[in-house]
Order: structure tokens, then C-alpha cells, then sequence
């Protein structure tokens, strides 16, 4: 396959097709126009941040405690909930991934 091109076209009607030509190295275009590399290194820099400030609750929760004058244990409720709905919102995206795909399979229109 030395010396073939492949280079993908999307027509008008949302199908991808491929165009061969003889004329270099293999040549792919992205399907997204290569935005998914700033969608990506996007989502890690949401993820450092959140995930910086569950782990590092600790280190403010005895001056929260105090700035309210509660006892600790009633504030550190706020970082269970917090890391608890981080982790739950994969199961809901897990979860709604696979009703699209059900729905998608089972006939109905796709969600555009």
C-alpha cells in the first residue's frame, strides 16, 4: 500500500467516503477537522482543576469550620458530596451512552 493516498470526504448527506490516488504517503483527515486535540487537552485542564480541589479541601475545611463556627465534621460533609457527585456523573454519562446507542439501534431517529 506504498504510494497510495487515502483521504476521507464527507459528503452532504453525512457519509464518509474515501478518494485513493496514487500520489504520496498515506494522508487521513481527522472527521472533526482536528479539534480533538483542543477538546481534549480542554477536559484535562477541567479535570486538574476539579480533581485539585477535592484533594485539597482538606487544607481549607478547618477554616470553614471555624469561619462558620460549626464543628469540622458538619463541613467535610460539603468534599463527600462533592467527590460523591464527581464520580456519579461518569455512571450518568456511561448510562445515557448507552440509551442512545439502544434508541439509535432500535430505529429511531438519531439526536443531532
Amino acid at each position: 500500500m506504498a504510494g497510495k493516498s487515502v483521504e476521507m470526504k464527507e459528503m452532504k448527506n453525512g457519509e464518509i467516503v474515501e478518494d485513493e490516488s496514487d500520489d504520496g504517503p498515506a494522508h487521513v483527515v481527522p472527521p472533526d477537522g482536528g479539534w480533538g486535540w483542543v477538546v481534549m487537552m480542554a477536559s484535562f485542564f477541567c479535570n486538574i482543576i476539579v480533581d485539585g480541589i477535592i484533594f485539597s479541601f482538606g487544607l481549607v475545611v478547618t477554616n470553614l469550620a471555624d469561619s462558620f463556627e460549626v464543628p469540622v465534621s458538619t463541613v467535610s460533609w460539603v468534599a463527600s458530596l462533592l467527590a460523591g457527585f464527581y464520580l456519579l456523573a461518569g455512571t450518568y454519562s456511561w448510562l445515557s451512552n448507552i440509551l442512545i446507542e439502544l434508541s439509535t439501534k432500535s430505529g429511531q431517529d438519531q439526536i443531532r
